[in-house]
């Protein structure tokens, strides 16, 4: 016990010394910290409070009047008429193939075959059966039903060889390929596909809101990156009743004749669809125009770059643009496109002035007349 009580007098003063160094630096710690988040803080309410007094950067667009054409621009895939099935009808080893999806095919080609040793060698041995029947026949050495049984034998063994091969029953386009050389196929397997490409559609997905827009025969010009430039015109032929998916869409298909067979099932087609033209027209963007409770409002820019909020009658409104019918006219300039921070009277820096960009008219191809560019 004495022993015990020398031993912490012993340790006592450096025990209490590093318990005190201890104490020194938590407080040290706590002093630091304290600073550093006051720091923060007054550092970040300063970032804030210049980012509040930056001066907006916008974009001006120019008003001007225009000949303003409103044309709804989709895109969709091509499609194939009606479709035919191909099927062996007979089990089998498939040998060959002689076309691949989105190929021409003509009426009475061969698409595929099967292998045909053993239906072949039938066919040759009632052949040269029927051949040898045949001059029997003729030197009266057997009578007219053993003709007729060797006749009907070889038209047997014509139609189980012919079973081995599909052919094209009208002309088109593979749209399917389902099986590869050396599969096994049934009856029950589609092999391929034959779609009809007299005439072509192109499905395309159309928003709600531009539905009012369209209507049954209406004129679609179609382009594909397979011929550049080229213009091929249609109508459209079905809207679907119903809104599908998270999309809230529902399928447009135009019709467009195809022949010279130029266009194919898949090809990726761009559609232009004509809806308004509505010349010398005064227009904005749609992005530069607020609204609320019905009333519309532009952020004028002024020559000392100062922006006024300016009330406006608008008219006709396509996705891009908007037609003004008052309260701004040519040559003033209008902030293009709004950011949250605008406020009236605010001044602002202007990076770039804009124009009205029309797309391309296509009305004066309204005409029925497919397009067809050349081959070459």
């Amino acid at each position: 016990m004495t022993d015990m009580k020398q031993l912490i007098k012993k340790h006592k003063k450096p025990v209490m010394a590093a318990g005190i160094v201890l104490v020194c630096l938590l407080l040290a710690g706590v002093r630091w910290f304290s600073s550093y988040s006051s720091s923060a803080r007054s550092k970040s309410e300063k970032q804030s409070k210049n980012r509040a007094s930056e001066t907006p950067v916008v974009a001006a667009f120019v008003c001007k009047k225009v000949n303003f054409t409103d044309e709804l621009v989709l895109t969709g895939t091509m499609q194939g008429g009606a479709r035919i099935e191909f099927r062996f009808n007979r089990d089998g080893r498939i040998q060959k193939l002689n076309y691949r999806v989105g190929d021409n095919v003509k009426r009475g080609a061969v698409v595929a075959e099967l292998e045909t040793g053993e239906a072949y060698l039938k066919l040759q041995q009632a052949e040269s059966e029927l051949s040898q029947v045949i001059d029997l026949y003729r030197s009266g050495a057997i009578a007219k039903p053993r003709l007729t049984q060797a006749q009907l034998a070889a038209e047997l063994a014509r139609k189980e060889y012919d079973r081995s091969f599909i052919r094209a029953p009208r002309d088109g386009a593979l749209g399917e390929l389902n099986v590869e050389v050396g599969d096994t196929v049934t009856p029950q397997n589609t092999v391929a596909t034959l779609v009809s490409i007299e005439n072509v559609f192109v499905e395309m997905g159309v928003i709600e809101r531009d539905l009012g827009k369209l209507h049954l025969g209406q004129s679609v010009h179609v382009e594909v990156e397979t011929y550049p430039g080229a213009v091929f015109k249609g109508k459209i032929a079905s809207i679907a009743p119903q809104v599908e998916g998270a999309s809230r869409t529902r399928t447009v298909r135009a019709e467009i004749p195809n022949g010279e067979r130029l266009l194919l099932p898949g090809m990726f087609a761009r559609a232009y669809i004509f809806i308004q033209e509505k010349p010398n027209t005064l227009v904005v963007p749609a992005a530069a125009i607020r609204s609320s409770n019905g009333k519309h409002t532009v952020y004028g820019v002024r020559e000392n770059n100062k922006i006024q909020e300016v009330p406006v009658e608008i008219g006709y409104e396509s996705s891009d643009y908007t037609e003004i019918l008052s309260g701004v006219g040519e040559g003033d300039k209008v902030v293009a496109s709004l950011p949250d921070n605008l406020r009236d009277g605010l001044s602002v820096e202007v990076i770039e002035e804009k124009e009205y960009q029309g797309r391309h008219s296509r009305e004066s191809g309204i005409d029925e007349n497919p397009i067809s560019p050349s081959k070459e």
